[in-house]
């Protein structure tokens, strides 16, 4: 069944060009973007370092049958697409979901349930049993997806990835997140951070950019933390390969790093912040203050400034952030994420790039300066040293 498969890789709009490099370095082949997705082929092996190295997947899929014309398409044209006793065990537990754009509702519902009952039927045909359907509330083994696109091309779709993808080890809900982590970690790969100097969030909020960041420096990705894949439960998953080539991660990763920092002026955000930095552990690797953002002093470095202000911030702070980060951070990059159309009237200076993307729907600018100021700019530390010569005023909590 996964033997080079066609997988469908989901991903954040504007992201589409990173992921492609990502398959490209894993061995994938015959890649191609989509809107919010790269479209690839690969055997095992190249699939499972692709996984083991991805930073930006939000979803992945098996394609189980050929682009179908919804139109010209009828319930057992959809049911015969696919070789169901290849793809589903007669003994396990499954649920099929339908949607248009990524939206589902009653009507995608109804063809769902009917694409259950024809199932059903071939199993009972050959078999004389079949797999059980599972209710929305519970959790089965496999997950099917009908996608249909707004053209009406529709494809049947099994769920290799699942919640982990998006999830990340986050405790914090994504309905008050500025950011999720996949965008997180494409904006850290979209800037020029090497990993090696201080990157420094002033609106850390929830904690998601520097949680990544902390994730980037180390060289450690998502699912070394947590790897409970979708399709890690099916009967054709090479467990063996999986963990040996899981191991080799092992020997990437990096301890000494200690130069990420995040402030916030709530101390709640700063203590959620350090749960999910524990939870984990990457707590060693996180500096943490209570600090507002205008009231920061940065080390005398070079280094980055790299953050997500809250949809709702009070553009006079945001400008008062912006001059007291021109006075005091020569030598600085600066990253800034947000949905402010005039965002750079607002900080006062010129981008030096500005890459459009989506987020929620909702068009995101990401604008990098770099901040001159001769009396402050300074040499790239040694790692050992680059977060001891902070000097910012703020609470630290324990």
């Amino acid at each position: 069944m996964i033997e080079n498969g066609i997988f469908h890789a989901k991903t954040h709009h504007g992201l589409e060009a990173l992921l492609q490099a990502e398959l490209e370095r894993a061995g994938a082949e015959y890649i191609f973007a989509l809107p919010g997705a790269v479209r690839f082929q690969a055997a095992d092996e190249q699939l499972y370092r692709f996984l083991l190295q991805t930073r930006l997947t939000t979803g992945l899929e098996l394609c189980l049958s050929q682009p179908l014309d919804i139109t010209q398409t009828d319930l057992p044209g959809l049911v015969a697409s696919v070789d169901w006793t290849e793809v589903l065990p007669v003994h396990s537990t499954y649920r099929v979901q339908a949607f248009e754009d990524g939206v589902t509702g009653v009507g995608l519902q109804k063809l769902a349930t009917e694409l259950e009952r024809g199932i059903g039927q071939v199993f009972q045909q050959k078999f004389e049993a079949e797999p059980k359907v599972v209710k929305e509330e519970n959790e089965p083994e496999f997950v099917v997806n009908i996608q249909i696109s707004s053209n009406g091309s529709c494809q049947i779709m099994l769920e290799a990835g699942g919640d982990v993808l998006q999830r990340r080890g986050r405790l914090v809900s994504p309905k008050h997140s500025v950011l999720s982590p996949a965008m997180a970690a494409g904006l850290i790969m979209l800037s020029d951070w090497d990993g090696e100097s201080p990157m420094i969030d002033p609106f850390a909020n929830d904690g998601v950019l520097v949680l990544e960041a902390a994730r980037y420096a180390k060289k450690r990705t998502p699912l070394f933390e947590d790897d409970s894949l979708r399709m890690k439960k099916w009967r054709t998953f090479r467990h063996a390969l999986w963990k040996k080539m899981r191991e080799e991660v092992v020997d990437q990763l990096r301890d000494d790093v200690d130069w990420i920092m995040g402030f916030d002026s709530n101390p709640d955000n700063i203590s959620r912040i350090q749960f999910s930095a524990r939870a984990v552990r990457l707590n060693n690797n996180i500096r943490l203050r209570v600090s507002k953002p205008n009231m920061l002093n940065y080390p005398k470095m070079t280094g980055h400034i790299m953050t997500a202000p809250p949809v709702d911030v009070n553009l006079r702070l945001l400008g008062d952030f912006a001059r007291k980060t021109k006075m005091s951070a020569g030598g600085y990059k600066m990253g800034l994420f947000s949905s402010i159309a005039n965002l750079d009237t607002v900080v006062g200076m010129k981008p030096e790039k500005n890459r459009l993307l989506e987020y929620n729907g909702r068009p995101f600018s990401f604008m990098e300066f770099t901040i001159f100021n001769k009396s402050r700019a300074g040499r790239k530390p040694s790692a050992r040293s680059k977060a001891d010569e902070t000097s910012t005023p703020g609470r630290k909590l324990k």
